[in-house]
């Protein structure tokens, strides 16, 4: 029994190209081959389902004419190329969609059996198949083709079939909603026109109640259906899908503009646009951070990081870490020569909120904390503290709480009581004589003695020191006197067993001051002295002193 020519059957690529394409976009049929894969025996369903099939022969398809959504292909595959018989199972059909240039397999028309596509002979063409078919944008349109016992096809029984299936082809638009229709309901193949009707139920939202809903489906709920809805008052296009598996529609979902489309573009970001951003990450994907430091030693950690910038986390048991509590911050590495040895610098914070710097520098980490701000003086302006500063807890005593009596050593001051030094009152200048604190002065000359001898008045009382040598009558000295003392004007004597005051008096105005100093020797001294120098030598002061 030869093989017979099945269903002319559009797969569900070329449903989906075609709306897609409504309205928008030119179809090209592409080529038909001779199919070697076995789909005699393949449901319908099976068929729509095929993206490709494998082939042994192409060829590209005329278009005849294309009239009321249809269009009139032919196409003649002969044996002009084949070596070898070969056997083929029907014929498919491929097109595109030309906006967006992408070839599918658009329908497949079945042999109810295999057929042999014979070789050439002589190099001369000996058989062929012709197709001339229509094809629209509903399934259904049935081309039934026999193949004669040749395997070859004549044009006038394509004709004849062509002509018989015209008749069966859908127009569009085939029908009008009625009123309040439920879009739900509708399952089958089919363009149905809405006229003035806003109560139709399952509709996009805003629906404008006219336009044109176009389903793709088999007339039951066992496939997948497609539905299009063109909103013709509002220019809108929505698509929806139902789920023959969870038996579920799917949300109208509006199809954008060319107008919002393109002022969308206007906004995106495109690829060269992301040329100069920065790319490095500084958390982890999670918004973790970058660098968790568990264990271990936290310098250590931080000279080995490389250029860039780092969120981390250092727990308790950490080593060469500033603190005792868990830490967090950012580090910044601006330079890596190799492990160990970075710059860069950062804050980390403990969980007391005490905040230390980090700086690193040729593998050394270095820690500092930052003062406390409760703790620190803050100044209002120029060198102004806003409270006034404690020692101990003490209040410091500001310029404006001195006392106005208090002593300044910058400008005269009036004590109006005593001043004391270690309990002894001091003297004021007034209590003093005019010779007082003068200074150590050279007791007067004496032809006969020699004399290394010095004296001073300090508060009222004499002093000497010194020595006196008396001389010899060749000039030699025999005996060195002390002359240390301290006699007052009040006639206190503090002279050693050698040396005896004579006379200590003052004259009567009490402007000067006399005291004599005589030496007399022991026996002892057997050198005699010049003239009028016997036993005892004399020596007087006459000293200028005032009354206390």
């Amino acid at each position: 029994m030869p093989a017979t020519w099945g269903k002319n059957t559009l797969t569900n690529q070329a449903l989906t190209m075609m709306n897609q394409a409504l309205g928008i976009s030119a179809i090209t049929f592409t080529k038909a081959v001779t199919i070697t894969d076995d789909i005699t025996g393949d449901s319908v369903s099976q068929l729509q389902a095929l993206t490709s099939v494998n082939y042994k022969q192409s060829r590209t398809p005329k278009a005849i004419a294309t009239q009321d959504n249809k269009s009139r292909l032919g196409v003649t595959i002969d044996n002009s190329d084949v070596n070898e018989d070969y056997i083929y199972y029907g014929v498919g059909l491929y097109a595109k969609q030309n906006s967006t240039n992408q070839e599918v397999l658009f329908s497949v028309i079945p042999l109810t059996a295999g057929a042999t596509m014979i070789a050439k002979e002589n190099n001369a063409t000996t058989a062929s198949i012709y197709l001339d078919l229509y094809t629209d944008i509903v399934r259904g349109t049935q081309v039934t083709i026999m193949v004669s016992n040749s395997g070859t096809l004549s044009r006038e029984d394509v004709q004849q079939m062509i002509s018989e299936s015209i008749g069966n082809a859908l127009n569009y638009p085939n029908e009008t909603a009625s009123i309040g229709t439920d879009f739900n309901a509708i399952l089958d193949i089919s363009i149905t026109r809405i006229i003035n009707d806003t109560t139709v139920v399952n509709a996009p939202s805003g629906f404008s109640g006219i336009g044109y809903l176009t389903t793709i489906g088999s007339g039951d709920k066992t496939v997948p259906i497609m539905q299009t809805l063109d909103d013709t008052i509002n220019n809108i296009r929505s698509t929806r899908y139902f789920n023959s598996t969870t038996n579920v529609w799917s949300e109208w979902n509006a199809y954008a503009k060319t107008i919002d489309v393109n002022q969308q573009l206007d906004k995106k970001v495109n690829v060269n646009d992301t040329v100069n951003w920065q790319k490095q990450k500084i958390t982890a994907d999670d918004g973790s951070v970058l660098v968790n430091v568990p264990s271990g030693d936290l310098s250590n950690v931080i000279s080995n990081l490389t250029i860039g910038f780092y969120t981390l986390y250092c727990a308790t048991a950490v080593i060469n870490s500033p603190s005792i509590k868990a830490l967090r911050g950012f580090i910044h590495i601006t330079w890596y020569g190799s492990a160990g040895h970075n710059v860069g610098g950062g804050t980390l914070i403990d969980e007391d909120g005490i905040a230390y710097t980090v700086t690193a520098v040729q593998g050394v980490v270095a820690y500092k904390s930052l003062a406390d701000d409760l703790k620190v003086a803050h100044l209002s302006g120029a060198n102004n503290f806003e409270t006034v500063p404690t020692v101990d807890k003490n209040p410091l005593l500001l310029a404006n709480s001195l006392p106005s009596d208090l002593a300044r050593t910058g400008q005269d001051t009036n004590f109006t009581g005593k001043l004391q030094k270690s309990g002894i009152d001091v003297a004021t200048v007034n209590q003093l004589p005019v010779a007082d604190d003068s200074g150590w002065v050279a007791f007067p000359s004496n032809s006969n003695l020699y004399l290394n001898a010095y004296y001073k008045i300090f508060n009222g009382v004499l002093y000497t020191m010194g020595t006196a040598e008396p001389k010899n009558t060749n000039g030699t000295t025999e005996k060195i006197i002390n002359v240390q003392s301290i006699i007052s004007y009040r006639g206190y004597n503090s002279l050693s067993n050698d040396i005896q005051y004579h006379q200590n008096y003052q004259n009567s105005n009490g402007s000067e001051y006399y005291l004599d100093f005589n030496n007399s020797y022991s026996e002892e001294i057997t050198v005699g002295f010049g003239a009028g120098v016997d036993d005892v030598i004399g020596i007087n002061l006459t000293i200028p002193i005032h009354e206390k």
